[in-house]
């Protein structure tokens, strides 16, 4: 009896897992400009690790590199040190003698066993993956002229189609258990030249292998109408950060992984984080494009802000902002350091700005407020009081987004920190954190992030809207009576805000950047002439 319930039990087969991943991904377009396609993300997280989680972690898993093969590599070291993960360098990965088929062959070595081969823009709902027998992935499409298809029988496959040579809507995915092996790379061997660069289906033939046929959910992700989709229907909205096309945040595995394409970025980053402990998260691990830190438990500020908190946060940036006594060279290099950082630096976005959005150089009445032509607004700011700055160990983007809030032990964490000021490492203008903080209040990511803004526009005339709740504004005039009350000066930080947004505008799209310059000019006529912002004038609460 007991030896018969012991047979009952199911004894998983061992397999190995191919994901190839060396191809550029040209289909993709500029989405792989800076990336293997196998890291392009969905919800926050890189492709390769929503297919890796999907197998027991049992599995070997074999991942051919050649795009960005690097990055890839570090990556998987990254994101999944506990699995057993071997990556082998393709060459050619593109142009002539480049093929999958070459892919796979350079790597048959570790696919002499039962293998289940998965495309690396392949995702399915499903877990399914015993190799009790040969199987091919299918699901169910309308349109299904972009791939091969199957016919079945009582769950068998009859016949692989190539593409557009059926009206079978059952698509092949992508997505193959091979359990005899042996067969497989026989075949793939007496397959014609042709055949084998088209990759897997080489070895499979239906006459010597019979195969069964598993329906799967499929997200395709090779393509950008498909990603989209595939974003929309993974979309966590507990997850919310803004995309750039140089840069990264990956969530895996409880750790987040930075990314970024240059180098020095990366190894600033990495440097000040040891200046900012304990503040800040301790990057353990870090290599030339990206680096590893435990993820925070915790809340987004921007979510749970309230001005209990927000009180709790001033007491806590009292004690991050701890002030650097310089000598005379090194006040005299800040201060050069805050001209280039401000004013330069300023005068360079703003022309890139325009050089998109000429029309905007000239005067405009914004939200009922007449505002003098930009570069005219520019000679007017007293940039002598603006570059004298206060120097403390500083953040350099602080805002609420970048800060965790734990309330169980009352612990704030910073996070996204900027890697120098002006190439300074351990200090920092103390107005570009008070302006960043008030930056983050004034245009809030939630709203962004849904399009909760708007601008309109005429000849001479723009209407600005951003939504912000009536918490954030009251937060809002709280920060500036702490401002005031704690001698720093209310016009400079304004002042700072309005050069952020005019910064800004110029690294984002169309109509943000429009919103985002146009806001930063009709602060700077604010602060100019009246001393101060009234920011609510472009916000609303309801």
């Amino acid at each position: 009896m007991h030896f018969d319930l012991f047979l009952s039990y199911h004894i998983p087969m061992s397999y190995t897992v191919c994901i190839p991943t060396a191809g550029t991904g040209t289909r993709l377009g500029t989405f792989t400009k800076n990336l293997n396609k196998s890291l392009v993300e969905i919800n926050n997280k890189p492709i390769i690790s929503h297919i890796i989680e999907k197998f027991d972690k049992s599995a070997k898993f074999v991942i051919p590199i050649g795009h960005k093969a690097e990055i890839v590599k570090n990556y998987l070291s990254f994101a999944h040190p506990d699995l057993d993960i071997i990556t082998i360098p393709i060459s050619p990965y593109e142009g002539p003698g480049s093929s999958l088929g070459t892919t796979l062959n350079l790597s048959r070595d570790y696919l002499n066993e039962p293998f289940i081969f998965c495309s690396c823009d392949t995702i399915v709902e499903e877990s399914n993956f015993e190799l009790d027998q040969n199987w091919l992935g299918w699901d169910e499409l309308k349109d299904t002229s972009s791939y091969r298809t199957l016919s079945t029988k009582d769950e068998h496959i009859l016949e692989i189609y190539e593409k557009l040579s059926s009206n079978s809507n059952k698509a092949y995915i992508g997505l193959a258990g091979i359990k005899d092996y042996e067969k497989f790379w026989s075949n793939f061997d007496n397959a014609p030249k042709g055949e084998r660069a088209r990759g897997e289906v080489a070895g499979i033939k239906l006459e010597n292998m019979p195969f069964e046929g598993r329906h799967f959910s499929w997200f395709d992700t090779g393509n950008p109408s498909q990603l989209s989709r595939a974003r929309q229907k993974l979309n966590d909205e507990e997850v919310s950060v803004l995309p750039k096309e140089d840069e990264k945040i990956w969530f895996v595995n409880s750790n987040v992984i930075k990314f970024s394409t240059d180098e020095d970025f990366i190894q600033k980053r990495t440097e000040r984080s040891s200046l900012l402990l304990p503040f800040v998260p301790e990057v353990s691990a870090s290599s030339k494009n990206m680096y590893l830190y435990k993820y925070i438990e915790g809340d987004v500020l921007s979510r749970i802000i309230n001005e209990e908190i927000f009180d709790e946060l001033l007491t806590e940036l009292d004690n991050f902002w701890e002030k650097r006594d310089l000598n005379d060279k090194q006040s005299g290099e800040f201060e050069g350091v805050c001209s280039e950082f401000y004013q330069d630096k300023t005068y360079d976005r703003v022309n890139d700005y325009l050089n998109r959005y000429p029309e905007d150089v000239k005067e405009f009445k914004i939200n009922g407020t007449q505002c003098s032509p930009i570069y005219d607004l520019l000679e007017a700011v007293d940039w002598h009081q603006l570059i004298d700055g206060y120097p403390v160990r500083f953040h350099g983007d602080l805002h609420f987004e970048n800060i965790i809030y734990s309330s169980k032990n009352k612990k704030f964490t910073f996070l996204d920190w900027r890697q120098g000021f002006g190439g300074l490492m351990e200090y920092g203008d103390i107005y570009y954190d008070l302006a960043k903080l008030l930056h983050g209040m004034v245009v809030p990511h939630p709203s962004i992030s849904k399009g909760e803004y708007s601008i309109t526009e005429s000849e001479d005339n723009k209407t600005l809207d951003i939504y912000r709740k009536e918490k954030i504004q009251n937060i809002e005039k709280k920060y500036n009576t702490w401002i005031k009350e704690n001698g720093y000066s209310l016009n400079k930080v304004g002042m700072l805000c309005s050069l952020i947004f005019l910064n800004i505008s110029s690294l984002h799209h169309h109509p943000y950047s429009k919103f985002l310059f146009s806001l930063g000019h009709y602060g700077l006529q604010e602060t100019i002439s009246k001393g101060e912002v009234d920011w609510n004038s472009v916000s609303s609460h309801s």
